[in-house]
Parts: C-alpha cells; sequence; structure tokens
C-alpha cells in the first residue's frame, strides 16, 4: 500500500518518521536523565513528607516498610507521568514532522513539477521540427518520379526546420546554464557600448523588416554584470520587437541612468493584451500564435532569467494595436 502513494507523499512520510525518531531518541534519552535524577530524590521527598526536618537516624521496620512502599509508588508514579508526557510530546512532534516535512519538500515539488512541465513542453517544441523533416525526407524518398524542384523543396524546408531546432536547443541550454548560476564574475559593463553594438548589427535585419529604428542613448551608462548576458539580452528584446513589428513600424531604444540604469526597447507592433501580460516570461508562452513558426517562446524567459542574474527586473507595459514597451532596470551599483 505505502509503494502506491505518490513520490512526494512517500517521501514526505520518510522524512516524518527520521523526524519523528530523532525526536524519540532526545526523548528518550532526556527521561533517562530526568527519571535518574528524580530517583536519587525520592527518598529524600519522601522522609521529608513522613518527619519533615527531623528525620530519626534509625527507623523501625513498620516505618521502613512504610517508606519503602511510598517510595516505589511515587517512583511508579514519576514513571508513568514521564511516560505519558512523552507520548503526549511525541504524538504533537509527529503532527509537527508531517507538517515540517511538508514545508520542507514544498519548494523541491515545485521543482520537480517546474522540471516535469518543461521537459513535456520541450520535448513537444523538439518533436515538432523533427516530425517536419521526417516528413519530408518521406514524400520524397517515396515519390517515384522526384525532380530536381522536389529535391529543392525538401531540402528548404529541412534547412529552416535545422534553423528552428538548433535555435531551440540554442536557447534551452542557455536557460539551462541560467538555472544553474553563473558561476562567471559579474564585472562593470558598460551598458551603452553593448546596446549600440547590439543596434549595429541588427540594423539590416530591421531594413529587411521595412523597420526604423530611433535612438536616445546617453553615454557612460555602466551594470554590473556578465557582457555576453547583457548582449544576449539586447538581442532578444530587439528581435522580438522587429518579429511583432509591422512593415514601417518603428522601434525606439533608450539606455538612461536617473535615476539608475535602464534598457527600455518599444516598439509600435501589434501590442500585448492585459490578461496575456502576466504569462509573456512564462516559457513556451506565446502571446500571439500567428508567429509559433518564428520561435518557441523562449526568448522573454531568457531575457527574465537574465535580468535575475544581474539582480534587476524587467517589465512589460503593452496595449493591443499600440505596441509595446520594455524596461529592464539594473541595481544602480556599478
Amino acid at each position: 500500500m505505502f509503494n502506491q502513494l505518490p513520490q512526494f507523499t512517500k517521501t514526505r512520510l520518510m522524512l516524518s518518521g527520521w523526524y519523528t525518531v530523532i525526536l524519540l531518541l532526545i526523548l528518550a534519552l532526556f527521561s533517562v536523565v530526568l527519571f535518574i535524577i528524580y530517583n536519587n530524590d525520592v527518598t529524600r521527598i519522601v522522609l521529608e513528607q513522613d518527619f519533615g526536618n527531623h528525620v530519626p537516624r534509625a527507623l523501625s521496620n513498620s516505618e521502613m516498610r512504610l517508606v519503602l512502599a511510598q517510595v516505589r509508588e511515587l517512583r511508579n508514579t514519576s514513571r508513568l507521568d514521564i511516560i505519558i508526557v512523552d507520548a503526549v510530546i511525541l504524538l504533537f512532534g509527529s503532527g509537527l514532522s508531517f507538517f515540517l516535512a511538508g514545508k520542507t519538500l514544498q519548494p523541491i515539488e515545485k521543482i520537480l513539477a517546474g522540471q516535469k512541465a518543461f521537459v513535456a513542453d520541450a520535448s513537444h517544441e523538439l518533436k515538432s521540427p523533427v516530425t517536419t523533416i521526417q516528413s519530408a525526407c518521406e514524400v520524397v524518398m517515396r515519390s517515384t518520379k522526384k525532380t530536381k524542384e522536389d529535391y529543392q523543396e525538401a531540402i528548404s524546408l529541412v534547412y529552416e526546420q535545422s534553423l528552428r531546432l538548433g535555435k531551440l536547443i540554442s536557447d534551452l541550454l542557455s536557460l539551462s546554464v541560467l538555472d544553474a548560476g553563473s558561476t562567471k564574475p559579474l564585472e562593470k559593463c558598460s551598458l551603452t557600448n553593448v546596446v549600440e553594438k547590439e543596434i549595429e548589427t541588427i540594423q539590416p535585419l530591421m531594413k529587411k523588416a521595412g523597420i526604423t529604428v530611433e535612438k536616445n542613448i546617453n553615454p557612460d551608462v555602466f551594470a554590473l554584470g556578465d557582457k555576453d548576458k547583457l548582449q544576449q539580452l539586447v538581442v532578444i528584446l530587439l528581435d522580438n520587437a522587429i518579429k511583432y513589428t509591422q512593415k514601417k513600424g518603428k522601434i525606439k531604444v533608450k539606455v538612461i541612468n536617473k535615476p539608475i540604469p535602464q534598457l527600455i526597447v518599444e516598439d509600435t507592433g501589434i501590442g500585448i493584451a492585459h490578461e496575456k501580460q502576466k504569462d509573456i516570461f512564462r516559457r513556451f508562452y506565446q502571446a500571439d500564435s500567428s508567429h509559433a513558426e518564428k520561435g518557441a517562446g523562449l526568448g522573454l524567459s531568457i531575457a527574465q532569467s537574465i535580468m535575475k542574474l544581474h539582480k534587476g527586473k524587467i517589465t512589460v507595459i503593452s496595449q493591443p494595436g499600440m505596441g509595446s514597451a520594455f524596461t529592464c532596470t539594473f541595481p544602480n551599483n556599478a
């Protein structure tokens, strides 16, 4: 029957059992010491009760039998009292142990549940491009009349899906590294230079998408951080803005230092509904399913993890049809 219980319940019961055993050992040791100390004083207590401060040097046989009977009765009573008190403490302690075991395991249960959901979502996302690649190959292999166009179409599809698969694996590895915690020491980085460089790098993609960029980047804005991760953060926010901004749209990038370092990326895109804004940083969540082929919904989750690494926060203000503004706020300790 125990084996049929959920793993969390079994672990909780086992941990409660160990807590109870430890409590039992402490109670047993304490009770033995208490009984020995009390037992040494039992005869003196009985004599004082019977004779007060004037205890005779020699007792008669009848007085000796009476004293011994009282000593045995007092010892039995004290032994019974200790057992009852220990039983009550043990019963209460067992319930408390079960409660504390649940509290102790609760964060672990949440982590395991999160990992289970993450693995399920990751498996689903990985399965999609793999299935598409397999289907494209099977169609060409089974075709009796294979033309050059068939091969080109299959190769093009395989290439596109392999890029998607590679991006997904790269994002999953990034999340894994961020979840494990960075061992690289944070150092003073120029947020100004990082943003300027990444805008310059991504400028051709903006031109191809027909999107203009407006910059308001203050000089000498610094943040204590990991330069590689900060570059990744900027790329994610710019890529996200491009993805959801229509042609002839505009992206505004701000880097300010008053009162604290902030990176703000605004777009004139489709915006995000208010009820969906609380979920956009969740892994594999996509507020707009029509853009599902452009990503797996991990970008903003990675951005949030990067901000947590830098002890900062990322927030969003958005309205449908009015665009979105993502603000990354860094602690003022650089």
